[in-house]
């Protein structure tokens, strides 16, 4: 591959890439917020599908299925969003390295947060595969219930290392600009997903019908395929390769400013999904009809939220690059043009959502209770969309800063402090619609505080670089 095969559509080196010969290369990744975004978009949108598809092929089996692994989600998002979000440091510091000129830095940049990402998703996966027998349980699950989370989490907890890599990996082709590779893979990987999820439930081309087995099958299979073609496209397409001497010095100078991003950005979600916990803890409480509701809500809601954090990827690239050339007012217009997008974008589909609740969610069931509950989860949500739409661009920017601790801090502690109300609620029996409005609050809030900071450039000076 030569720079004329690529010069429109990636970074301006397409030479073999290593460690010393980065020293001497100009690396440009492409800072048009569209042109980043709309691979992002598909990525994200076509692994919502298969969330999406794996609740529906579930609900064929039935509701309480459906909803059961639903309301396992804080344990699948373990693998699925705190390794993505971690993984997004290594990006964030390799932009910021290229803008600053450093590329010398790069390339192990890359191999420290492959390195970083693939013990951090061991670290996830033990307890999940070890514990998975008792977590339903711990949710205050049925038998019959906890022997479903039982089967589906003993499985799952095998994506994650291979998710480790695929993030990592892909965290290096965002950071040159490279973002319709990631969306390539994606296409194929979450392809591949659904097709296997086809054949495993409905028991196709000679294969037994596995049941909820089949769609952890399928994810393990699907994601390993898909990590093993992101280290190809890195490898042998782009061609930046990694080295061994000298490797461990040059890690160790760029760990630190790789988890002075990371960090932050694995605690806030950490606790968010501490706090989902608490939440499938009183809904599991208030019966499958809330449980089914809040599943098929939060799978429609998922679009709006995937197109959020692609704003919020591709935004973070812009943002890191112009933040180590010390363009301050681009990094400042890129974040509010990010947010005004998700904003509106929100508020469209939510409300689509409410006033064609019933359209939406007889894809998943016939139960008219189950509809109409969700109907009321989508009025709280024309509120707490926008909010979390806030939290989540707002969060991102702040990381990408080197202001981390501060989003980490402030979301920590409100998240935390919404928990005795969780415990009230479940107490009382308070209703499903209560709960959601206790959690836009709690999004609302945040995004009061991260408007604030931002608005007053508490983040500047903090750079990582």
């Amino acid at each position: 591959m030569t720079s004329t095969d690529s010069s429109k559509n990636e970074v301006s080196d397409s030479k073999i890439i290593s460690g010393k010969q980065e020293q001497a290369t100009k690396v440009t990744p492409k800072l048009k917020l569209w042109a980043l975004a709309w691979p992002i978009l598909i990525e994200q949108l076509t692994g919502v599908l298969v969330s999406f598809a794996d609740i529906y092929f579930l609900s064929l089996l039935s509701d309480e299925i459906a909803a059961t692994v639903g309301l396992l989600m804080p344990i699948i998002l373990l693998g699925s969003f705190i390794l993505p979000l971690f993984s997004t440091a290594g990006t964030a510091v390799a932009c910021q390295l290229m803008g600053a000129q450093q590329t010398h830095r790069v390339v192990p940049t890359y191999m420290a947060n492959v390195g970083i990402c693939s013990l951090f998703a061991l670290v996830l996966a033990t307890p999940v595969w070890v514990f998975s027998s008792q977590i339903g349980l711990w949710f205050g699950m049925t038998e019959t219930q906890n022997g479903y989370a039982h089967t589906f989490l003993f499985l799952i907890a095998f994506t994650f290392l291979p998710l480790g890599l695929r993030f990592s990996y892909s965290s290096i082709l965002a950071s040159r600009g490279l973002t319709h590779w990631n969306m390539i893979a994606a296409l194929l990987t979450n392809g591949l997903n659904i097709f296997l999820n086809y054949v495993f439930i409905m028991g196709v081309l000679g294969f037994p019908k596995m049941g909820l087995e089949g769609v952890a099958l399928s994810s393990i299979i699907s994601y390993s395929v898909g990590a093993l073609l992101l280290v190809a496209i890195v490898h042998l397409h782009v061609k930046i390769r990694f080295y061994l001497q000298g490797a461990l010095v040059d890690m160790r100078n760029v760990i630190r400013p790789i988890l002075q991003v990371g960090i932050p950005n694995a605690v806030e979600p950490m606790s968010y999904i501490a706090q989902s916990m608490f939440v499938s803890w009183v809904i599991v409480s208030l019966g499958v009809t809330a449980m089914g509701a809040n599943t098929y809500a939060m799978r429609l809601l998922f679009f709006v939220i995937a197109v959020s954090w692609t704003l919020a990827s591709a935004g973070q690239i812009i943002m890191s690059y112009y933040l180590g050339q010390g363009d301050i007012d681009r990094v400042k217009a890129t974040f509010y043009r990010v947010l005004r997008y998700s904003i509106i974008f929100a508020l469209t589909a939510v409300t689509a959502f409410a006033f064609f609740t019933d359209v939406f969610l007889e894809v998943f069931t016939e139960d008219t209770a189950i509809i109409e509950l969700a109907h009321l989860l989508f009025l709280v949500a024309l509120v707490m969309e926008p909010a979390r739409m806030v939290n989540i661009i707002g969060g991102v920017a702040l990381k990408s800063t080197g202001d981390g601790r501060f989003s980490a801090t402030m979301s920590v502690t409100l998240i935390w402090s919404v928990v005795p109300f969780l415990i009230f609620l479940q107490k009382t029996g308070a209703g499903l619609v209560l709960l959601w409005v206790v959690l836009a609050i709690d999004e609302i809030l945040r995004a009061c505080f991260i408007l604030y900071r931002w608005h007053t450039e508490g983040w500047r000076g903090k750079s990582a670089v």
